[in-house]
């Protein structure tokens, strides 16, 4: 795959515990939501049942660098193999833009290879006459190589099979789920060194995938399938390429999951741009040591959402405004708008459970980590955005956000529907501007409601109608009863039974 990329937000330091305990009281309301879902509305039980032929293939893309940043980025070979490890296209891709650098250990392309290679529009129709509406596509993060090859859903495929996210697993060390590479895939279920040639190889990518899915996805065997995640957790990971290269490869920004590794800074949320999208958050903060009158110190923090190895830094300035000059000057670089200070609620309802002692005794109660886990289940990030802070503004710019976003679903599927009787140019044009209007309120949905689980891996698209209910029962736990009720006080409720004092000689 080509070099996967980052985005980030700025966010306001909150206490955790806090944001925790507030969001406590939403916890019954997310309990029943249901894990995100394939790229396709089609589940993969309902596309092997079915009496149409299935055609499955696999589909890998490499990209070279065609500028110095991480979004620089143009095709330069895609290879397609068939169910039974078949190489049925392999081709090299003449960049429309001069290549900066050919990126070669994670292409394995060299520039003089591209030379005489065919144009982009060549290699594309040539592609496209190898899917029909009935296949089933296969790989490892498998919607970027569907958006750079423009294959279209009802059109070239009718459901993919992300090898990311069959193999995600649970890993109790950082209390979240997991996501591999193929590499690593590869090597540990295979036996399969993809980096042997000393670069990645798009066939040898795509017949991976094809093999990892044969083995362990195509017959639905969910004991097979843990096992296999299992070792992946349990074997020793390599360091990734961009960490070899410190982030950058020929002074081309190569950096991956990690913004302390960025060499360009480039613009941050970009859902539809690359493997992974952007995807990032960035915290900055003054602090004013506690002994030294003229003292303070400038921390920032970065990193990809749900990455448990962000970055941080510490700067000391003698002077407010000197810290106060550069807090400004980074937050500017990293939202491109001007900072708008408003102070977070501190007033809370106070509690109805007057004794001291019920409050303690539910306290005990309460286990923290049985409410992680089901909060996990709904893979809504309260880590790093509580939904019981935003505001009643922003969640209502979040709801305007998902009717747009329905609106241009059933638009997709009206048109997906025409283009199978018919396709033409305007047609094609249409279905352009309506994907290109999901990805922009997808990226704008996710900066104000970010997803966890996502550190190595990008985020599912809201273009169906079960991603989109997904969503719109995280929006109906938040901030519920906020202002009305104490969060311990709402679990007391929650758990159906009334307390009453008792002294040691009562006979119950």
């Amino acid at each position: 795959m080509d070099s996967t990329l980052e985005n980030s937000s700025v966010e306001v330091k909150t206490n955790k515990l806090d944001a925790l305990e507030k969001d406590q009281q939403v916890v019954e309301d997310l309990n029943d939501v249901i894990p995100p879902v394939q790229n396709s509305e089609k589940s993969q039980n309902n596309i092997f049942n079915s009496n149409q032929s299935i055609q499955v293939l696999s589909i890998d893309v490499e990209c070279v660098a065609t500028g110095f940043s991480h979004l620089d980025r143009a095709p330069c070979s895609v290879a397609i193999v068939n169910d039974r490890c078949e190489i049925l296209f392999d081709s090299l891709i003449k960049p429309d833009k001069p290549v900066v650098s050919d990126l070669f250990p994670f292409t394995g392309v060299r520039k003089t290879d591209l030379h005489h290679a065919p144009s982009f529009d060549e290699v594309i129709k040539k592609v496209h006459s190898f899917f029909t509406p009935t296949t089933l596509i296969v790989g490892q993060s498998i919607m970027s190589d569907v958006n750079w090859m423009k294959l279209q859903e009802g059109v070239h495929y009718s459901t993919l099979i992300d090898l990311g996210d069959e193999f995600r697993t649970f890993d109790p060390k950082y209390g979240s789920n997991k996501y591999f590479s193929l590499a690593h895939e590869a090597e540990v279920l295979l036996k399969i060194d993809l980096n042997a040639t000393g670069s990645h190889i798009a066939r040898d990518d795509a017949k991976a995938s094809i093999k990892l899915y044969n083995k362990y996805v195509k017959d639905k065997d969910q004991s097979k399938l843990q096992q296999a995640c299992q070792a992946l957790l349990r074997a020793p990971t390599k360091i990734p390429l961009f960490r070899r290269f410190s982030g950058a490869y020929e002074k081309v920004c190569v950096s991956a999951f990690n913004r302390g590794y960025c060499r360009c800074g480039q613009p941050l949320h970009q859902f539809n741009y690359g493997i992974v999208g952007l995807y990032n958050f960035y915290r900055t903060q003054i602090i004013k040591h506690k002994s030294k009158n003229n003292l303070y110190f400038l921390f920032t923090r970065w990193g990809r959402i749900g990455d448990a190895e962000g970055q941080y830094q510490l700067t000391p300035y003698s002077t407010l405004d000197e810290c106060r000059k550069e807090f400004l000057k980074v937050f500017r670089e990293k939202t491109a708008v001007p900072i708008d200070f408003q102070s977070l609620q501190t007033e809370h309802v106070s509690s109805k459970l007057h004794l001291s002692i019920f409050k303690d005794f539910l306290k005990t109660l309460i286990n923290r980590q049985a409410i992680r886990s089901n909060i996990d289940k709904t893979q809504l990030d309260i880590e790093w955005m509580p939904v019981s802070q935003l505001k009643r503004e922003t969640l209502q710019k979040t709801r305007d956000l998902l009717i747009e976003l329905k609106n241009s679903i059933e638009k997709k599927q009206e048109l997906t529907l025409a283009i199978q009787r018919g396709k033409t140019i305007e047609q094609q044009n249409q279905f352009k501007t309506i994907l290109d209007s999901i990805y922009k309120h997808t990226n704008e949905y996710y900066t104000i409601i970010p997803l966890r689980c996502y550190a190595d891996e990008k985020l599912p698209i809201i273009d169906n109608e079960r991603q989109l209910k997904q969503q719109e029962k995280i929006l109906l736990g938040a901030q519920a009863n906020l202002k009305t009720i104490l969060p311990l006080d709402y679990l007391y409720k929650s758990i159906n039974c009334q307390f009453e004092a008792m002294n040691k000689d009562d006979i119950d």
